[in-house]
């Protein structure tokens, strides 16, 4: 019974520890999943400002001579407005997300920044008057880039924290490690000598009574001492069945 309990021992610790491991590396994956997801998604909304952004600009620039002051071609008149739509919509998404005061503040002022160029573009500054419309789209792209580089940042951040906690936990699973085999090993290492010793004293107390009762000294063929003590046992099954049969010889 005794060594059950202590295989059992065994088993518990070495769950344990398998479930201490499962369930930190568990949580530091879901964090890194749910940090990296959300940056990664507030990193994209800005990606795609700028991706709008430069597109608008290009259309325009490419589109129209800057000495020009009429737009003759109805697609070029709507697709402005198609791409400061598509641009409003990534800036509401950006206010509501800021990561910080810095950029709750970057945030209001890109959304000025952008009344500005929008005016611009819909009065087509972009013919009439190309340098106050560059400044204007500048000035836009620069309040972008300044967001990203701050999501960067971030980001940058959170993989110092993760990385950083992950080495605590690498340290502390590795110490949990050690922990957990040293108490195997000496569990395993006490059980067999635990029942050495039992079945030695068992052999012991099993000699002095064969000695005592039947005369005999015990001589053992066997030299492992669970077969001295099976070896053992015989010895004194087949003396007691010949004093029955002594006493006993008719068999009544």
């Amino acid at each position: 019974m005794k060594l059950m309990y202590g295989l059992f021992l065994v088993f518990l610790i070495s769950f344990f520890l398998l479930m201490v491991n499962i369930s930190v590396n568990q949580g530091l994956v879901s964090k890194l999943q749910s940090c990296h997801g959300q940056n990664y998604s507030s990193l994209r909304i800005t990606y795609d400002m700028q991706t709008i952004l430069d597109g608008l600009n290009t259309m325009l620039i490419e589109s129209q001579p800057h000495d020009s002051v009429t737009i003759e071609n109805e697609d070029i008149i709507l697709s402005p407005a198609m791409y400061l739509d598509e641009f409003e919509k990534k800036l509401q998404m950006q206010e509501s997300s800021p990561v910080n005061d810095t950029e709750l503040e970057l945030s209001e002022s890109l959304k000025n920044a952008f009344i500005r160029f929008s005016y611009s573009v819909k009065a087509e500054e972009y013919v009439s008057n190309y340098q106050v419309y560059k400044e204007k789209f500048l000035n836009l792209r620069q309040y972008v880039r300044d967001i990203m580089e701050i999501k960067f940042k971030i980001i940058e951040q959170g993989d110092e924290e993760i990385v950083s906690q992950a080495i605590k936990v690498l340290k502390i699973q590795k110490k949990a490690g050690i922990t957990g085999i040293v108490i195997i090993g000496l569990i395993l290492f006490i059980l067999p000598v635990y029942l050495y010793n039992n079945i030695e004293n068992l052999t012991d107390r099993l000699s002095n009574y064969y000695k005592s009762h039947f005369n005999k000294e015990v001589v053992f063929k066997a030299e492992k001492q669970l077969e001295k003590l099976e070896e053992l046992v015989k010895k004194i099954l087949m003396e007691v069945d010949k004093n029955r049969a002594m006493n006993n010889p008719g068999g009544i």
